[in-house]
């Protein structure tokens, strides 16, 4: 009782410790681990003035939340018909840089007209959805937008509902010592997500664990730790999730002048369900070019210089500063040469 008294006393004096020494680590100033739903809908917690950090060391980023749940200096409410949103998920966001590096803030650079972030870091298609009608009900006037597809995440059968959540492959009869550890390791997703909302000391001790190469190397084996590209989405070609993925796309765009960004995933360089990966791709854009789809897929941009991965940060899925750079000088010089399929206000800023 004693021995169990003292240990965690000792655990509660080194989080606290860590907490008052190594603020960095401490999770209720990191965005990454802070979520919030109003009303169903998935947002960035309200009014949140903290940073992005990744425990590899990629990317240490100041990030402020306004009272929507965006990340956005600008008042929606304040908005008006000429102007532009951006709607999306982490990528939309900014995920990994400074605000005024992501791309929809260079965009307003570009363009010198406000341009409006709605994007959210979760979610997919349908959320988007919701994300743009609360917005609306919140004064956004919103006629021309921008939603941005992440071929990584947002493709899916939206016809069929989502399962709930169960733990598929287990066999009854395996042995008992087996079954503990498949269900751990089929749960540990959400033991880390739980540690990382709640203990400093596992922010450090993952950041250890990362910025070592032998810690990595061990907690890779062990599964603790899934490596960068080992996340990517498994290869598998369907024609259902295409079609199904390009519907929705268009029901939400229809009511508005959309542009849709196709933000093309990195198992078209990586791995080994490239032709896959291409096949689905090249699917996508082909169906929602025959829908009438106004798009602009950045695949050919960054290829252009033979080395599309300088556009993600080395240990996370994430646009680094040149990859939302590349997406700000596309989709401007789009809209440029397509100004009159847009409403777009004459340059505000300048």
């Amino acid at each position: 009782m004693l021995f169990s008294g003292s240990l965690v006393a000792s655990a509660l004096l080194l989080e606290f410790s860590i907490r008052a020494f190594l603020p960095v680590y401490d999770p209720r100033g990191m965005l990454g681990v802070q979520y919030y739903a109003d009303d169903g809908v998935l947002l960035c917690p309200k009014n949140f003035v903290g940073r992005l950090w990744k425990n590899t060391g990629d990317y240490n980023v100041a990030v402020n939340i306004n009272k929507y749940g965006f990340r956005d200096k600008k008042d929606l409410a304040f908005s008006g018909p000429g102007e532009l949103f951006v709607l999306g998920d982490s990528y939309g966001l900014g995920w990994g840089v400074e605000e005024d590096k992501r791309y929809s803030s260079l965009l307003e650079s570009i363009l010198g007209l406000p341009v409006y972030n709605i994007s959210a870091p979760a979610g997919d298609i349908d959320n988007y959805r919701q994300l743009l009608s609360y917005a609306q009900a919140r004064g956004a006037k919103i006629n021309n937008l921008i939603v941005t597809i992440c071929m990584e995440n947002d493709l899916r059968d939206y016809d069929t509902p989502k399962k709930s959540r169960h733990i598929p492959g287990e066999d009854p009869g395996m042995k008992k010592s087996h079954k503990h550890a498949y269900i751990f390791y089929r749960r540990l997703p959400l033991i880390k997500q739980w540690l990382a909302r709640h203990l400093a000391t596992y922010h450090a001790f993952a950041a250890l664990m990362h910025q070592n190469d032998a810690l990595k190397r061990t907690a890779v084996k062990l599964g603790l730790i899934i490596d960068n590209y080992a996340a990517l989405p498994k290869g598998i070609y369907s024609e259902s999730i295409l079609v199904s993925t390009s519907r929705r796309i268009m029901n939400l765009s229809e009511p508005f002048h959309s542009l849709i960004v196709i933000m093309p995933s990195r198992a078209l360089w990586v791995g080994g369900s490239r032709n896959i990966a291409l096949a689905m791709h090249n699917g996508l854009v082909s169906l929602l070019k025959e829908s009438g789809a106004k798009i602009i897929d950045l695949r050919p941009f960054f290829e252009e210089g033979g080395n599309p991965l300088q556009y993600y940060f080395r240990n996370d899925g994430h646009w680094n500063e040149r990859g939302h750079l590349k997406a700000a000088e596309a989709v401007a010089g789009f809209l440029n040469q397509n100004r009159a399929l847009y409403s777009l206000s004459e340059n505000r800023y300048n």
